[in-house]
């Protein structure tokens, strides 16, 4: 069982979703009766205090990735996963749904790119994984992020979509068979009422600064996607 920091946005949109909320300060999120984990911390029961668990250093060539991610890794200065990303990288591998929590700067989209990156398969000239952003920016790093860690995969196609940018050069874009987007929701969802995102071959959707997306508004655009 994991526990996340209360927030009222986030209550709501678990409430709508009756993803069950327990104590007054910590969400246990949970679905269909399974909880998911919430990376990177845990409650100390009975003392309401909240501790980081203490991890064992994890090198990414231990965590059995691909060569091809590994080689990427080593070319952009890393050996060591964060825990953030010891944690959240076998678990999305696996196939479990999860929140992750964790501080800026300790590589949270790496935490969700390498799983991404290792589930889709570059054969499949079809969308396999979304990923949300609450602003254009950040979707425009994120994007950087995954495909530097796919520079030594081939076949494989990531595009950043955002309102701001000619609708028409992404329209082209997509045409072009990419398997992984990374978009703000509003953009997203124009292209999916134009048909130009077809959504049969997702298997894998992450909200990036959800709790940011949720202050944001965007939590009926979520829900739609």
């Amino acid at each position: 069982m994991g526990y996340i920091d209360r927030s009222p946005e986030i209550c709501a949109f678990l409430d709508k979703r009756e993803m069950p909320c327990y104590d007054s300060k910590y969400c246990a999120v949970g679905r269909g009766g399974h909880f998911l984990p919430v990376l990177g911390m845990r409650q100390r029961i009975g003392s309401g205090v909240t501790e980081r668990k203490k991890m064992e250093t994890v090198r990414f060539e231990e965590m059995g990735l691909s060569e091809e991610i590994q080689k990427a890794v080593r070319y952009m200065g890393f050996e060591e996963a964060s825990p953030i990303q010891a944690k959240a990288i076998p678990a999305m591998i696996s196939g479990i749904d999860l929140i992750g929590q964790a501080q800026t700067g300790t590589g949270k989209p790496a935490a969700f790119g390498i799983p991404l990156l290792e589930k889709v398969d570059p054969k499949l000239k079809k969308l396999q994984a979304i990923v949300l952003c609450p602003t254009r920016e950040l979707a425009i790093q994120v994007a950087d992020e995954i495909r530097n860690l796919s520079r030594y995969m081939h076949g494989i196609k990531v595009l950043p979509i955002y309102g701001g940018q000619d609708i028409v050069k992404q329209i082209r874009s997509l045409k072009g068979g990419v398997q992984i987007i990374v978009g703000t929701p509003g953009r997203v969802m124009d292209h999916m009422r134009r048909k130009t995102i077809r959504t049969d071959a997702i298997h894998t959707v992450v909200l990036d600064e959800a709790d940011e997306m949720l202050n944001m508004g965007f939590r009926e655009d979520i829900e739609t996607i």
